[in-house]
């Protein structure tokens, strides 16, 4: 039986209740029948911890919580499925994290062509993986985990209305 192919996406420098559940259910589904590929936009413990956990992890650089140069590169890797991760992971080594840049890998062909899944986690991940899926034939089951409350994260009402807005509408 075929592995499933799931991409978890997430903002990258989350701590505490993100990364607390999303690191076992990591760990859980890659002992299962699962390839688990986590994408963090930016760097931090979440991915450091992953790459520990033997996980395949990438980071990309993300400017800020609304960095439109993140939306080619997030493109790229959700539309080549795990071959997106080619450039930096390799077989049966240690599964390091590795930055996505332009010069990546040829691809392997024996690898999966697509994903079967694509979970975004939190804001910052949702806007860009909702676009590139969009774009996509044969699309990948795409849905979301909110692990916040933006009236919490974001006392103040300009910002919250800021990053709400546009993640309301991507979720619906």
């Amino acid at each position: 039986m075929r592995r499933l192919q799931v991409l978890h996406l997430i903002g990258g420098g989350d701590t505490g209740g993100a990364m607390t559940h999303l690191l076992p259910l990591l760990s859980a589904l890659n002992r299962e029948d699962c390839d688990v590929h986590l994408l963090c936009l930016g760097d931090g413990r979440l991915a450091e911890e992953a790459a520990c956990r033997q996980l395949f992890v990438a980071v990309l650089p993300m400017a800020s919580a609304w960095d439109p140069s993140v939306l080619v590169p997030v493109r790229r890797v959700i539309s080549r499925g795990p071959l997106g991760f080619a450039g930096f992971i390799s077989g049966d080594a240690p599964r390091p994290k590795g930055e996505i840049d332009a010069g990546e890998a040829e691809a392997d062909s024996r690898e999966p062509t697509r994903w079967d899944v694509v979970h975004t986690h939190g804001m910052r991940a949702n806007l860009p993986a909702r676009l590139a899926v969009h774009a996509l034939r044969g699309r990948p089951c795409l849905f979301t985990t909110v692990h916040s409350d933006m009236r919490l994260d974001f006392p103040a009402s300009g910002r919250r209305l800021r990053g709400s807005r546009p993640n309301q509408f991507v979720i619906r």
